[in-house]
C-alpha cells in the first residue's frame, strides 16, 4: 500500500518515524507489508483500513473517538465491533467512522455532528449499531462531512446526520438522528450512493443521477448554485451510462461505463482538471482523459485521482497531490498529471503477460514480502495498480508485483447488488421444499423484494447495456424476460403464491402518483405480466388498484411517457390490458346488476379506472401507432349491446354535456371505442331519431302557432322531394339549395313524377341509387375513376360552378347515412379518413387507389443504389391529365429543377400523395365535407373509424347466397319444398355473380349487403301472384317482397326473371 499527502495526525499509518505535515510523494505504508489491505476510506485528519481478513483498522486523530479505540494513532490498530462483525465497506466522515458488516448493518463511532457530548444523539463514544433499519438489510455506505447515506438491498436510500444544506434530501434542512428513507426514491432502482461534504450524489441501475446538498459552486451539476433539499436529476448525465461518483468537498466526478469522466464543482484549484480554475455549474467531460479508458476515480477535499485501465496509471490533478519531490502543499495541477515513482507501473495485461515469460517468486508481493519496520522505499520491481482511494487531503494506492484484476468502480455495484426478479429466482421459487424454513427463507425475500417496487424496475433490463438509453421514449425493459419470469412464478406452490398476492397488493396500494425519474415507471409495464392480475376474485385489491395507480399519473408528464413506452413495447403488452381489462368491466357490471354489496360510488370509481386504462391503452394503440398496434375491434365488447341500455346511457351522456354536469357517474359514451360497429350504429340512428323527432316537434310547433292566427307559413315536418327520372340530379339540386340546415333533420319521403309508389323505404333506395350514378358520369368530369380498382376520386381540375355539386354529393352521402339507406359511391378508404378527421392518408391509401402507382412509389422507396437519379431520372413533379392533357405539376416550388435521391426520395413520396389526396382537391373536399357536417354533425359519428363509416354508407359486397336462401320466407301456398320454390332457387345459384346482384337491386333497391349482412336485413318474402306464364315476377322493394307466379317449367321461370331484372325501373302499386 502506498500513501502520501497530509499527515499531520499520523492518518497515512506510516508510524511514529514518519509523522511529519506532509508527505508529498508515495510511501510504502510498513504495516500493510504483513496485513494485506483491501479498501481505504479517509477524511482530513483519520483513516480507516479494511483488511483482507474483514477487520477494520484505523489511524490518525481520535479527538472524537473516530478512531473507534484507544491506543497509537500512526499506526493502523483494530477496531473491536460489535459481535465482533465481520466487514465488507468502510467510510469516514470529518469526525467520525461507519463500516458495513457482513450481515448488512451499519456500525458507527465519533461524532457525526462534531461534538464530543451526545446532547444530539450524534455521538458514539465506542462502536454501536446505526438504527433505523429494522428489518433491512443494508448494501452500500457513504459518509459526508457530517451525514450518512445507507444503501438497502430493496433500493431504498437511508439518510442521518445533519441537514444544514439538504444534503440528506429528506425536503428539508431538519437534522435527523435516526435514518430515515429517502421517499421521493421511491421506485428507482438505486445502485451507488456518495456524499461530499455537505452534498450527496445517488445513481439508479441505468444511469440516472439525482443530486442534493450544497450547491454554491455548482457541485450538484445542475446549471445553478441553489442547494436542493430534494435529490434533483442531472439533466445533463442522463444516457452518459453513468454507474459510480465520487464526491470531494465542494465538487464531484463522475465515471461512465465506457471510461468516460465528467466533473463539476469548485475549481478554484484545479480538481476538475479542465485546465483552469473556473467552477463548473453543469458536468463537462475532461477532455484530458478523451481516448483513455478510466475505471477508477477518487476525490479527495481539493484534489482527483483516476486511474486508467488502458495503460494501468495513475493521474491526480487539483492541490497538493501530485505525488512528485517538488510538490508543495499550496501547490496545484489542473489537469491530469501522471504519478511517477522510481518503477513505472505496469497494466494489468503487461504484467500478466510477463510473468507467463518469467516465473514470479509468489512470496515476492508488496502485501506478503517482509521488510524492515521502517523500509518506507518502494522495491525496483513491476508493480501493478490494483485499488485507488483517497480523502480528506490523502491518497493512497493498493499495488501489487503479481498481476491481479484491478478494482472496477464501474461495476463495483454487482459485487453486493440490488435484489432483483430474476429467472434462476423464479426457478428456485418453483422448487423451494415444503419445509417451513424452506419458505420462511423464500417469503423473507419475497418481502425484502417486493417492498417497494425499485427491485422490479431494475429487473428485466434490456442488455447488455441498452438500458442505459432510458428515455420519454424507450424503457429500457426487456418484455420477453418479464413473460419468462412471471410463467414460471405461475407454477410455485400455494403458499408462495399467497405470499406473492400479498406482495403486488402491497405495492399496489402504495404507488405514487409521482415518478423520481423514468426508471421508477417500469412497474407499470412488468406487473400485468403476474398472473395473480388473472384472479376475477382479485380486482378489487390487485387490477383495479392498478388501474387506478397507472390511470393517476399526470397526462401531461408520467402519464404520457408511460404512452410512449407501450407504443414502443408494441403489442403484446396492449393485448395483456385488454385480454385482463375487458373481462373485468362485465364482471364489475355483473356486481353492480345484482346489488352487490359493492358501494355505488365506489362502482362507479373502479369502473372509471378500468375504464380509463382501456381507454389509454387503445389510444396508444389505435391513435398514435401507425399502423395500429392491434385492430380496433379488438376493444370490442359486444356484451354492452346486451348488458346496457345504449340509448339510456347516450342520453344520460347528452344531459350530462348540455348541463356540465360533473362526472360523478360513468358513460359508456365516454369510452366510444368499446362499442362495437352494431352500437354505433345504433346510436347515429337514435341520434337521428331524437334529431328527426325534435325536427318534425319543431314544425308541429310552428304550425301549431299559425293556427292560433301567428302570420308565418306553415312548414313540412317531413324532408320532400318530387324528381322526375330524366332530370333527377337538376331537380335534387334546385330543391335541396332551398332547404335550411335544420330542414336536413327531417324523415327523407321520396317521390318520382308519374309513379304511385309509396316511398316506406325502396324507393329512396332507388332514388339514391340513380342519382350516385347520374353524378358519377364523366360527362360532369367532377371525378377521375381508377379502372384498376373501380373507385373515384374528386378531379384535379376545379370549376367555381361545380361547388353546388360536391356539396350535394356531400349532402346525399350524409343523407343516406342519415335515412339508413345504402348507396354506391365507390370513394376509397381515405375519403372517410379525411371526412373523420382521424388519421392521414398514407402509401396504403395509394394501393386502394392504384396499385400501379402504388408499387411504382414503393419500387422508388425500396430502392437502395447510388445512381437513383440517373437511373429513375425522377424530379418532384407530378403528371396529371387535364380534359385530355398532361399536366406536369410541382410537388414543391422550384420542384422540376430538384432530382429525387437517396436523400429526398422519401420527401418526394409524401408528398405525392399529399397531392393526390390534398392539394389537388382541397376545394372539392371542403364543399363535400360542407354537404355532408350539414346533415351530419353529431358526436356518434365521431364514434366510428374511417373503415366502420365507409361500411356503413356503402354496404358490403361479402354475398353470402347460402346464408340468403336460408333467411328467405314463403307465404300462401308457398314453401321451402314447393316445386316453383324449388326451381326458383336452382335457377337463382346458377346465375352469374351480375344477375344475382341485378337480382338484389330488383328486389331490395340496392346491390349492395348491408354491414352486418342478411342477418341484420329484412328477408326476402315470396308470394305467389299469378298462375300463369304471361306475368313477370315484381317486386316490392319497400318490404323486400318477392311476387313470383306459379310458372310451368323451370325454364320460363328462368326467362321471366331474368326479363325482369334486365327491367326493373319503376314503382307501382300491385
Amino acid at each position: 500500500m502506498l500513501g502520501w499527502g497530509i499527515n499531520l495526525h499520523g492518518q497515512l499509518g506510516l508510524g511514529p518515524a514518519a509523522v511529519t505535515s506532509f508527505i508529498p510523494t508515495p510511501q510504502r505504508i510498513p504495516f500493510f507489508n504483513d496485513h494485506p489491505c483491501i479498501q481505504v476510506a479517509c477524511s482530513l485528519t483519520h483513516s480507516l483500513f479494511l483488511l483482507a481478513d474483514e477487520y477494520v483498522y484505523s489511524a490518525g486523530n481520535n479527538e472524537y473517538s473516530q478512531l473507534g479505540r484507544e491506543g497509537r494513532t500512526s499506526v493502523p490498530e483494530k477496531v473491536i465491533l460489535p459481535q465482533d462483525e465481520k466487514v465488507v465497506q468502510i467510510a469516514c466522515g470529518q469526525h467520525f467512522s461507519i463500516c458495513l458488516t457482513k450481515n448488512g448493518k451499519i456500525v458507527v463511532w465519533g461524532s457525526i455532528s462534531g461534538r464530543v457530548t451526545n446532547d444530539d444523539g450524534l455521538f458514539y463514544q465506542k462502536p454501536e449499531y446505526l438504527g433505523g433499519f429494522v428489518g433491512k438489510r443494508i448494501i452500500q455506505i457513504a459518509a459526508g462531512y457530517t451525514h450518512v447515506l445507507g444503501l438497502t438491498d430493496d433500493g431504498t436510500v437511508y439518510a442521518t446526520g445533519l441537514n444544514a444544506h439538504g444534503q440528506l434530501g429528506l425536503g428539508n434542512t431538519d437534522d435527523c438522528v435516526r435514518a430515515n428513507p429517502i421517499g421521493c426514491l421511491r421506485g428507482s432502482p438505486i445502485i451507488f450512493i456518495a456524499c461530499g461534504a455537505y452534498h450527496s450524489l445517488i445513481i439508479s441501475k441505468s444511469g440516472t443521477i439525482f443530486a442534493c446538498g450544497l450547491n454554491e459552486s455548482g457541485q450538484l451539476g445542475l446549471g445553478d448554485t441553489d442547494s436542493r433539499v430534494w435529490p434533483t436529476n442531472i439533466k445533463a448525465l442522463q444516457q452518459q451510462k453513468v454507474t459510480y461518483g465520487s464526491c470531494g468537498e465542494k465538487h464531484s466526478v463522475v465515471v461512465t461505463l465506457e471510461g468516460g469522466v465528467f466533473s463539476f464543482g469548485s475549481g478554484v484549484q484545479g480538481q476538475l482538471g479542465h485546465n483552469s480554475t473556473n467552477d463548473e455549474l453543469l458536468p463537462r467531460k475532461i477532455s484530458e482523459l478523451m481516448g483513455t479508458e478510466v475505471s477508477q476515480i477518487a476525490c479527495g477535499r481539493s484534489h482527483t485521482i483516476i486511474y486508467t485501465l488502458t495503460d494501468g496509471q495513475i493521474s491526480t490533478f487539483g492541490l497538493g497531490c501530485a505525488g512528485r519531490t517538488e510538490t508543495k502543499i499550496t501547490s496545484a495541477n489542473s489537469i491530469p498529471q501522471k504519478v511517477l515513482i522510481n518503477t513505472p507501473f505496469s497494466s494489468y495485461k503487461a504484467l500478466k503477460q510477463l510473468q507467463k515469460q518469467v516465473p514470479v517468486d509468489k512470496t515476492n508481493s508488496l502485501s506478503s514480502r517482509r521488510q524492515k519496520p521502517t523500509e518506507t522505499k518502494v522495491p525496483s520491481t513491476n508493480l501493478q495498480i490494483v485499488g485507488i482511494f483517497s480523502g480528506g487531503n490523502q491518497i493512497f494506492v493498493r499495488i501489487s508485483s503479481r498481476a491481479q484484476r484491478p478494482d472496477d468502480h464501474r461495476i463495483s455495484y454487482t459485487v453486493r447488488p440490488l435484489l432483483e426478479l430474476t429467472d434462476d429466482f423464479a426457478k428456485w421459487l418453483q422448487h423451494i421444499p415444503d419445509s417451513s424454513d424452506g419458505f420462511k427463507e423464500a417469503e423473507r425475500i419475497l418481502l425484502r423484494l417486493f417492498s417497494t417496487e425499485a427491485c422490479l424496475n431494475g429487473s428485466f433490463l434490456c442488455l447488455p447495456d441498452a438500458h442505459y438509453r432510458t428515455s420519454s421514449n424507450y424503457s429500457g425493459v426487456d418484455l420477453d424476460k418479464v413473460v419468462t419470469v412471471m410463467e414460471k412464478l405461475r407454477s410455485c406452490n400455494p403458499k408462495v403464491q399467497e405470499c406473492l398476492f400479498e406482495c403486488v397488493q402491497s405495492i399496489l396500494l402504495s404507488l405514487p402518483e409521482t415518478a423520481p425519474c423514468f426508471e421508477a415507471l417500469r412497474i407499470y409495464l412488468i406487473l400485468p405480466f403476474c398472473h395473480v392480475f388473472e384472479n376475477e376474485e382479485s380486482f378489487e385489491s390487485v387490477t383495479a388498484p392498478f388501474a387506478q395507480a397507472a390511470t393517476r399519473l399526470k397526462k401531461t408528464a408520467d402519464g404520457r411517457v408511460l404512452d410512449y413506452w407501450i407504443l414502443h413495447i408494441g403489442k403484446k403488452f396492449v393485448q395483456r390490458i385488454i385480454e385482463l381489462y375487458k373481462p373485468l368491466v362485465i364482471k364489475i357490471i355483473q356486481i353492480n346488476s345484482m346489488g352487490s354489496a359493492l358501494a355505488a360510488e365506489q362502482y362507479h370509481t373502479v369502473l372509471e379506472a378500468v375504464l380509463e386504462l382501456l381507454k389509454k391503452v387503445h389510444n396508444v394503440s389505435c391513435n398514435m401507432a401507425k399502423p395500429e398496434l392491434v385492430g380496433h375491434d379488438l376493444f370490442y365488447m359486444k356484451e354492452l349491446n346486451d348488458m346496457i341500455d345504449i340509448k339510456r346511457d347516450y342520453d344520460f351522456w347528452l344531459a350530462r354535456q348540455s348541463c356540465s354536469l360533473e362526472r360523478k357517474m360513468v358513460s359508456f359514451c365516454d369510452y366510444p371505442f368499446l362499442f362495437d360497429l352494431k352500437a354505433k350504429i345504433l346510436l347515429l340512428q337514435y341520434n337521428g331519431q331524437l334529431e328527426m323527432q325534435e325536427a318534425i316537434r319543431n314544425a308541429f310547433m310552428h304550425n301549431f302557432q299559425t293556427m292560433l292566427g301567428a302570420h308565418v307559413d306553415t312548414v313540412n315536418p317531413l324532408l320532400i322531394l318530387h324528381v322526375n327520372r330524366e332530370t333527377i340530379l337538376r331537380d335534387a339540386i334546385d330543391q335541396l339549395d332551398k332547404y335550411k340546415d335544420e330542414d336536413f333533420k327531417k324523415p327523407l319521403r321520396v317521390y318520382f313524377q308519374n309513379e304511385e309508389g309509396l316511398d316506406a323505404g325502396g324507393i329512396r333506395k332507388e332514388f339514391f341509387l340513380l342519382l350516385t350514378k347520374e353524378i358519377l358520369d364523366p360527362k360532369y368530369g367532377m371525378f377521375k375513376v381508377y379502372e384498376e380498382t373501380n373507385t373515384i376520386w374528386f378531379s384535379d381540375l376545379y370549376e367555381k360552378e361545380e361547388e353546388p355539386m360536391y356539396k350535394l354529393i356531400g349532402t346525399l352521402c350524409a343523407l343516406a347515412v342519415y335515412n339508413i339507406t345504402i348507396i354506391d359511391l365507390p370513394f376509397p378508404l381515405a375519403l372517410y379518413k379525411k371526412l373523420l378527421n382521424k388519421s392521414s392518408a398514407d402509401l396504403n391509401d395509394m394501393k386502394s387507389l392504384s396499385p400501379t402507382l402504388y408499387r411504382s412509389l414503393v419500387a422508388l422507396l425500396n430502392y437502395k443504389e447510388d445512381d437513383l437519379e440517373t437511373t429513375l431520372c425522377y424530379t418532384f413533379e407530378i403528371e396529371r391529365d387535364v380534359y385530355d392533357e398532361r399536366r406536369r405539376i410541382e410537388l414543391k416550388p422550384g420542384g422540376s429543377s430538384i432530382m429525387v435521391n437517396q436523400e429526398n426520395k422519401q420527401e418526394f413520396i409524401d408528398l405525392y400523395i399529399d397531392y393526390i389526396f390534398n392539394k389537388s382537391c382541397e376545394k372539392q373536399f371542403q364543399a363535400f365535407s360542407a354537404g355532408f357536417r350539414r346533415v351530419i354533425n353529431s358526436k356518434p359519428l365521431e364514434l366510428f373509424y374511417p373503415d366502420e363509416l365507409m361500411s356503413f354508407v356503402v354496404g358490403n359486397t361479402n354475398y353470402d347466397w347460402n346464408e340468403f336462401q336460408k333467411k328467405t320466407e314463403y307465404k300462401g301456398e308457398y314453401h321451402v319444398n314447393h316445386p316453383v320454390i324449388q326451381w326458383f332457387w336452382q335457377v337463382f345459384h346458377k346465375l352469374e355473380d351480375n344477375e344475382k346482384k341485378k337480382f338484389l337491386l330488383f328486389l331490395t333497391g340496392s346491390d349492395r349487403v348491408p354491414v352486418f349482412g342478411w342477418s341484420q336485413t329484412q328477408p326476402m318474402i315470396i308470394q305467389r301472384s299469378h298462375t300463369d306464364d304471361a306475368h313477370l315476377p315484381a317486386s316490392h322493394t319497400c318490404y323486400n317482397v318477392l311476387d313470383l307466379p306459379s310458372y310451368s317449367s323451370k325454364e320460363v321461370l328462368k326467362a321471366k326473371l331474368l326479363q325482369a331484372i334486365q327491367y326493373n325501373k319503376g314503382f307501382n302499386l300491385v
